[in-house]
């Protein structure tokens, strides 16, 4: 009887007894196992409870408890819940049933697959460069086996060009995480191997942006500060040799009013690995610098902004601190070295079209290739470059996942990787990452009080709290099953259910309920998508790549932002004709457009804004803000301030609603309640993976 089977995003193996999902392995005990047995052996029917006592605990007497516990374990690894029941549906008080699509695994190794290994473990099996001088006895069989030998080549020549073919299209690998790299109560991130890959370099943070640098020993775990003073850190690099760091830092995230101040400092190690002294690099300056690499012992790389406000590719010399730039094509997101004197550089080209360039040390362009993304891949999520020396592949980091860019510009999946993970670094065969998120949730208030209920907690993700329009359900968009997916709850005392039905990791950018309140609109992955109540999702096709999504409006019509020449723009969009109608371009964090059809956004230095009439204005200059709602005749916008005011069209002053929790900025407002979203610190951890076919 075959093993091992594909239940929803989990592969089952009876033999080891596992359940594996996104990279995590649930050991489970015999008696788990043989209750998930006796369900697929009806999948889609009811097995009763004294059925299932009577299979699993023949001779035993149990209680009920027990295999209520057992059916616990089974969701768990399977991704499922009592809530929302996708995989193992409970009928009260008689049984249980599998209701989730099973996928046979076929346990068999083919012949090809059987004479490709023993062709690799015989070609392992004989020493490089070794001389054969052939007994006289053996002369005339000699030629004879030279033939042999001769056909066999042509034979295994010809096998691994079929094999090549294959591989082509072969499915992704899968990681799994093996172990916790760093573990303590403060957020760490960014991981880096050392050439040597015996060390790591990492960072802890006391607040979300400020951080302190780390050293530690991989094999031992032994940890130890390289820096002391908070900073906030984008970058740290080793050098070639191993024994010297850059770090790209700032001064402190909560500074007083000063802009930021960016320089590199250089760290220098001794043989032992310890810290020994640290000097500047150049002058402190105000572009941002947000990735670093070693050149060679007396030049480096980086990325800056320009004065035109683009970034660039810039060379240092690290002991005057003299400055070029090197490469600026475009704006460049992400560069990595692929041979001693080529880099490939990733250039955003102003259109949501990202591409691939090859230049040499002197910025010279070699080669450049325009990328296809997949409806995997976000243009507008962040993008990092990777690349193996020993498998001489370029990979590009989107979303938490890892893709293989190809020659001809199009990217696959490189490895299935467990969710919630970012920062990766590779050496040789092992890959570091960071694993957790910030844990971010909401909360209801009145505007008669001060009181406020938590909605709906999880250890997740909760954004994008909206009111329905015409009832008291409330949705929202949780990654409290791992990924990113859409939740509804029909009043707020009543526990969310999944709405969506995802099959790959989504990044969603803006999420509301459509006017008419049968269902949602949103942006997934660069695309307009739309969400009935029944779970049925729609991708509208579309020309350009879709932002943002703002606001829904009547007559079926939305209010998104789309790119155009390095600008955002924010127009109206019928979803029934899908006609667009531009508004307004320019940089923004939140748009509105309020009952008089006067536009309000919040540009990207948290200013109010108000588009009236083709004239702009800001009504109040000084105010910092940070959440934005249209609201009976004008709009609801919460300040940095802990504050929650109302602004019409024809009001010139603020009318304060209600105070707010530090930190806090809205999501939603509807009749006399709001809700408000806050972010928490959490712990994250590096961890290491391991990669299997």
């Amino acid at each position: 009887m075959n093993t091992r089977y594909q239940i929803l995003e989990c592969e089952v193996d009876f033999t080891e007894q596992t359940l594996v999902r996104a990279g995590e392995v649930f050991k489970q005990q015999h008696k788990v196992m043989q209750v998930l047995r006796c369900l697929l052996n009806k999948q889609g029917e009811l097995v009763s409870i004294d059925e299932l006592m009577s299979e699993v605990w023949p001779d035993t007497v149990v209680s009920p408890n027990t295999l209520q516990r057992c059916i616990a374990q089974l969701r768990k690894g399977l991704g499922d819940s009592s809530q929302t029941q996708i995989a193992i549906k409970t009928y009260p008080r008689r049984g249980y049933a599998l209701i989730a699509e099973v996928l046979v695994i076929d346990n068999q190794v083919t012949t090809d697959q059987k004479l490709q290994n023993n062709t690799e473990q015989s070609i392992r099996s004989i020493p490089a460069n070794t001389p054969v001088k052939p007994n006289r006895s053996k002369r005339k069989a000699w030629g004879i086996a030279a033939s042999a030998c001769t056909m066999m080549f042509v034979l295994v020549v010809a096998m691994i060009e079929q094999f090549h073919v294959r591989t082509e299209n072969v499915a992704p690998k899968r990681a799994y995480i093996t172990s916790v790299m760093t573990a303590s109560d403060a957020h760490t991130g960014q991981p880096r191997f050392a050439p040597d890959g015996k060390h790591l370099v990492f960072q802890r943070y006391s607040d979300f942006c400020e951080s302190t640098v780390w050293l530690q020993n991989v094999e031992n775990k032994q940890e130890v500060p390289l820096t002391q003073l908070q900073k906030r850190i984008n970058d740290v690099a080793w050098s070639n040799d191993g024994k010297q760091l850059l770090v790209a830092q700032s001064n402190p995230c909560i500074a007083p009013t000063h802009e930021q101040c960016w320089q590199l400092e250089r760290i220098m190690l001794d043989n032992a690995m310890q810290f020994t002294s640290s000097e500047p690099v150049g002058t402190c300056e105000h572009q941002r610098i947000s990735q670093v690499a070693w050149l060679n012992e007396n030049i480096a790389l980086f990325i800056e902004r320009s004065e035109h406000g683009h970034r660039q590719l810039t060379q240092i010399e690290l002991t005057t601190g003299q400055k070029k730039m090197l490469f600026a094509w475009g704006d460049v997101l992400s560069f990595a070295f692929i041979e001693p004197k080529k880099l490939a550089v990733l250039s955003h080209q102003g259109n949501a079209q990202l591409t691939l360039y090859t230049i040499n040390i002197l910025g010279e362009v070699l080669q450049n290739q325009t990328l296809t993304f997949s409806d995997d891949l976000s243009v507008f999520s962040r993008s990092k470059l990777n690349y193996v020396p020993t498998d001489a592949q370029l990979l590009l980091e989107n979303n938490g996942q890892l893709f293989e860019i190809t020659t001809d510009g199009h990217m696959h999946k490189h490895i299935n990787l467990p969710n919630s993970l970012s920062d990766f670094t590779v050496s040789n065969d092992a890959i570091a990452a960071t694993r957790g998120l910030t844990k971010q949730d909401g909360a209801l208030q009145s505007l008669t009080d001060n009181e406020h209920v938590p909605l709906f907690p999880s250890k997740g993700v909760e954004t994008y709290f909206r009111f329905a329009p015409n009832s008291d359900a409330i949705a929202f968009v949780s990654n409290r099953t791992e990924a990113l997916q859409v939740w509804v709850s029909s009043n707020r005392s009543v526990f969310p259910k999944q709405l969506s039905q995802f099959d790959s990791a989504k990044q969603i950018r803006g999420f509301e309920w459509l006017a008419t309140g049968e269902g949602f609109v949103f942006v997934m992955n660069d695309q307009l998508a739309m969400l009935s109540l029944s779970g049925e999702l729609k991708v509208i096709s579309l020309p350009l790549k879709m932002k943002y999504l703002y606001q829904a409006l009547p007559n079926n019509q939305a209010l998104i932002e789309y790119q155009h020449n390095y600008q955002e723009v924010v127009a109206i969009i019928n979803l029934d004709t899908l006609k667009i109608t531009p508004l307004h371009a320019g940089l923004f964090n939140d748009v509105q457009l309020d009952a008089q059809n006067n536009l309000w956004f919040i540009d990207r230095n948290n200013r109010l804004n108000k588009l009236e009439n083709g004239a702009l204005s800001r009504p109040f200059s000084d105010l910092k803000v940070n959440g934005l709602r249209a609201y009976q005749q004008g709009v609801a916008i919460s300040d940095k301030h802990m504050a929650l005011f109302y602004l019409s069209g024809q009001q010139s002053e603020l009318q304060k609603l209600q105070s707010l929790s530090s930190g806090a900025w809205l999501q939603d407002i509807k009749g006399t309640q709001f809700i408000w979203s806050h972010k928490h610190a959490r712990n994250s951890d590096i961890v290491e993976l391991a990669v299997t076919n």
